[in-house]
Parts: structure tokens; sequence; C-alpha cells
């Protein structure tokens, strides 16, 4: 009784709250509006001293710039207004969403918020139609509700609307692409490019590609840069504001859906199509490693005592920290624990090799004696010698990168090298390269008492459900892989041709029954299932 209350008292004030901002945010507008009306001057100035580099600015001067940065560029577009009953709504709504993102780890909470903010993003959309960014964000909304055709076709939508907001500004339609400015944060966006660059060579797209890369919310410069070969990256922020109208109007929503067919289709899996495709021609990676970073690597590995011979992998285990999650919230079942890959350094050490653990210094440390204090394990994430060009260099030369569900992957995927991704959900789409060697986490259901099959999951809604919130009103737990589950999987990623182990036939049979429900089933997820993940646990896979 006492639980049930606390939630619904949580759930009124959360609801109150969300409605106060509204108000507030509203009379911010209008007030913003009117001075600007009124004293333009004080206007502009407030509007000049409060840009600049982001990640430097205190949290409450970023919550006054984002606040004041209203509909963006939107409001700039001829022919188009934008209300300040739309921007509250937004607003609101994104605040809302931000709570799941980052704070929220209760399941009650989740829903009210998630019904919050769809009905905030409802209003703004009727409010403001051609508002194209709330038109978007309505669509992610319902997709993270789990209501995936619904959100589909909203998000389709969306992207049909881009011509008819071109005519009312007086634009001709359709005649540039300017990529989502939000993969430029993280690098996963940034590799994202990858897949545009291929969409727009295999499809023969003539239309010129561009990114407003705003300054301060690069994450890796480097990284950006070698994609200047391929599309147009502006940086300067002055061509970034004279950009940002037609940013607005012929900007795609490629991070939710990308072209398919007549129509359009979830992002991942038209990647992994692009992708298979790009591997089926035989095509070769689209970036090759530059010579000074080449030369920074070697230098690099002489000081850590790496000879030329000697071969190393990149490791990334996915933690909350960089993205500032909370433990249980909404993005925890993609990470893993670290103390289960320590017989896999241990391991790989013993063979010869050296281990690159890749990441930054929100990670948990290395425990250097669960490692064997083997000087070559490198705790890279930890290092003051960490650098963005070195994050490149070594993930475009390792023997292997061994990662999960996380966007660094990305990077040696873009200059053709192997990866092994174990610890990852079952994402409809996931992995996107036929090369890649991967293993999921078992799906562990709390209501049937036992792990789920792979035609439970594949040909159900639960292979669509990509955050915790999903999975939990699933009743899904998912249990990380085991010690022996990471070390022979990474194993046969390193010696594919010649890795073997007993009952080999029946993992083998398990692999294949995997890729007849991933065709019958049409989840499009490419790379091959482990062979002694897939003979371990043949009984619970089978079903």
């Amino acid at each position: 009784m006492k639980r049930f209350l606390f939630v619904n008292v949580n759930t009124v004030l959360v609801t109150a709250a969300i409605y106060v901002l509204w108000v507030l945010f509203y009379v911010f507008d209008v007030l913003k509006k009117t001075i600007g009306y009124i004293f333009p001057a004080v206007s502009n100035r407030f509007y000049s001293s409060s840009r600049g580099d982001k990640a430097k600015l205190f949290a409450i001067r970023r919550g006054i710039v984002w606040l004041e940065r209203g509909c963006g560029a939107y409001a700039q577009i001829p022919n188009l207004k934008i209300n300040a009953d739309a921007i509250a709504s937004f607003q609101s709504a994104t605040f809302a969403r931000w709570l799941i993102a980052k704070i929220i780890t209760d399941q009650n909470l989740f829903n009210c918020l998630a019904r919050l903010s769809e009905k905030h993003f409802q209003r703004a959309v009727r409010a403001a139609p051609l508002w194209i960014d709330a038109q978007r964000a309505l669509g992610y909304m319902i997709l993270f509700q789990g209501r995936r055709d619904e959100a589909m076709a909203q998000l389709g939508n969306a992207e049909a609307l881009r011509d008819k907001l071109a005519l009312r500004a007086g634009f001709e339609p359709d005649r540039k692409v300017f990529l989502p400015p939000e993969i430029s944060k993280v690098m996963g966006g940034i590799g994202h490019i990858d897949a545009y660059v291929k969409y727009r060579i295999l499809s023969k797209d003539q239309r010129p590609y561009y990114l407003l890369a705003r300054d301060g919310e690069i994450v890796n410069k480097p990284f950006l840069e070698y994609w200047r070969d391929y599309i147009t990256v502006v940086t300067d922020p002055a061509e970034v504001d004279k950009l940002a109208v037609a940013e607005a109007i012929y900007g795609v929503g490629w991070l939710g859906v990308m072209p398919h067919g007549d129509g359009v289709a979830h992002v991942h899996s038209v990647i992994a199509g692009l992708q298979r495709q790009w591997s089926a021609e035989r095509r070769a990676p689209l970036l090759r490693l530059r010579a000074e970073h080449v030369e920074l690597l070697a230098t690099q590995k002489q000081k850590w005592g790496m000879s030329e011979e000697d071969w190393f992998i990149c490791l990334h285990i996915r933690s909350s920290g960089f993205h500032g999650q909370m433990q249980g919230g909404a993005e925890d079942f993609r990470n893993a624990p670290l103390e289960t890959y320590y017989p896999l350094i241990r391991s790989i050490v013993e063979s010869g090799g050296w281990v690159v653990r890749m990441g930054d210094s929100s990670m948990p440390p290395l425990e250097l004696s669960e490692c064997g204090n083997n000087p070559q394990v490198i705790d890279y994430a930890h290092l003051a010698s960490k650098t963005p060009e070195m994050d490149v260099a070594l993930c475009a030369s390792c023997r292997l990168f061994v990662g999960q569900s996380s966007g660094l992957h990305t990077v040696p995927h873009a200059f053709g090298r192997p990866c092994c991704l174990v610890n990852i959900p079952f994402n409809a789409g996931f992995p996107w390269h036929v090369e890649d060697l991967f293993i999921p986490k078992l799906y562990f259901s709390t209501r049937k008492n036992r792990v789920l099959s792979l035609k439970e999951i594949l040909s159900s809604d639960i292979v669509h459900a990509d955050n915790q919130f999903l999975l939990s009103a699933r009743e899904v737990i998912l249990l990380p892989n085991s010690t022996d589950d990471i070390v022979e999987t990474v194993a046969e990623a390193l010696q594919p041709n010649s890795y073997s182990i007993r009952h080999d036939g029946v993992g083998r049979s398990i692999v294949e029954k995997f890729n007849k429900l991933n065709a019958e089933y049409g989840t499009e997820i490419s790379g091959q299932l482990g062979r002694y993940f897939a003979m371990k646990y043949v009984q619970q896979l089978s079903g």
C-alpha cells in the first residue's frame, strides 16, 4: 500500500511539474520575443554572449541557452510561424524525454513521463505542423514506447513534410541533404556517416551532402575530418549560422529512419542492408589511416614497448559514465560488467597479443592485478596521453576490435577492421556487418522462469525492445555473457578458419537455425552467431 501511494504521489508531482514547466517556457518565450521586438540590440547582445563552447558553460547557463534557442533556425524560415504554445510544448516534452533518458529508473514514472512527453509533442505539432523537428521528436517518443509501426508512420510523415516546408519557404524541394547535426556529438553518430556515404554511392544520389558541426559539440574532430573527402563539413561558426535555415529545410532525420524503396524504414535495418550490399560487391572500406596518424601510432607503440611485429586488440566495455546515465536507466541494458572480461585479457596476453582498453575516464579503471600485472595490458582510457587522434589510429589498426552495441565500433568498421561484438542485446538490424562475429546476452523471462528461445525472441516485438523500460514491461532480464563465452568467441574471431570446439556440429546447427529464423522473420541481423555460445546454450536457444 505504501509503495502504491509513493508511486502515485510521485506520478502526480511529476505531471504537475511538467505542466508548470510548460507555463514557464511559454512565459519565457513570450518575454524573449517581446524584448527582441522592443529592444533588438539587447536581445542580440544576449544571444551572442550565450553562444560559444558549450562544454565550458555552467549547467544553468547551458539551460538558458537551450531555452533561448526556442525553435532555432525555424524562426528564420520565410512564411513560417511557430508560436509560443508550440515552443513551450516542445520544450516541456523535451525536458520529460531528458528525464527518461538520464534520470528515471522507475517503470511507473517512465510510463507517466513518456505519455506526458508524447502528449506535449503532439500539442507542438498541432500548433506548428511544419516544424519538422517536433514531428520527428514525436515519432522518436512513440518508438521509445515500443509502438514501432506507428512510429515509422510518424517518422515517414516527418520526412515527407520536408518538400512542403521547402515550397512554403520559397526553396526548391529536395535539392540538398543536411545530415543530422547531432551526429557530431558522439562517436557512433560520426560513424553513421559511413552508411550515409555508402547510401549516396549505391543509390547514385546526386544531391550534395552537408553536415553543420557546431563548435564545442564535436566529440572527435580527427575522425570527423576523415569524412571531408565525401561530404561538406562546416565548422566555422559564421558559416554554420548562414546555413542554419537551409539545414532546417533540407535536414534529414536519418538517425531514426532512412530511405527504403518508395518510403522509409528503420535506420538500423537500412544500414544493415547497405553494408551487406557493399560487402557483396566487394567494395573497399571508405577510410584509410593517414600517414601522420600511422606515424603517431608507431611512436606511441614504441613508448609502450610494443614492437612492429606485435599485434593488439582494442577492447571497449560499455558503461554508463560517458552519457551520464543512471544505473538501471533506459540504456543500462547495453552495459556489461568489467570483471567478466579479465579472463579474456589474460588469454590474449598469454597468446602473445596486447590489449588496449578503449573508452574514457568516466569508466571504472582496470584492476591490473586481475590482468596479471602484465605490461601488455594498456588501460588507454585512463592515460594522460590519450588523444582523439590516437583513438582513431588504434581502432583503425587493431587486429580485432572487441566491443558491444556502442558507437565506438563504427570507427574500426569504417577502416575495414574486423569486429567481434559480445554482450549485445538482440535488436533488429544489428549488427550491421556480415563479417562481424557476435553473441547476444541471454533473454531471461521472469514470467516463464527460463531463458527465451531464438524463435521466441525473433518472432516477437522483443527484438525491437531497445530500451530497458520496454524489456522490463515484457518481464525480460538480460543476462551478461559469461567469461568463457567471451573468451571463446574472441578466439573464434581471431582464428575463424582454424577455430574448433567439441560438439562443433551442434553449434553449427544452432547458427544455421538462427540464420533461418532471421530470414523468416525479417529481423535483418547481419553477422555470424558465435559457435561456442550456440553449442553451450543449445537447449535454451532451441526452445
